[in-house]
């Protein structure tokens, strides 16, 4: 989700960037996999802070 907010809603803020349908399918793919890696590790540190929480019981 944020990769579609970021590559199409704000693309006219970014001046550098170029739109989607000219960017080459590396950049996409390239792009999505970061994002995808931000997610999995913003997930996982929620969920590992929870946890912690959960178990010391603060």
């Amino acid at each position: 989700m944020l990769w579609v907010i970021i590559f199409y809603i704000s693309n006219p803020l970014f001046i550098g960037l170029d739109s989607v349908p000219e960017l080459s399918g590396i950049t996409i793919v390239s792009t999505l996999s970061l994002f995808v890696c931000y997610g999995l590790f913003i997930g996982y540190s929620i969920s590992y802070e929870y946890e912690m929480e959960k178990y010391t019981g603060t």
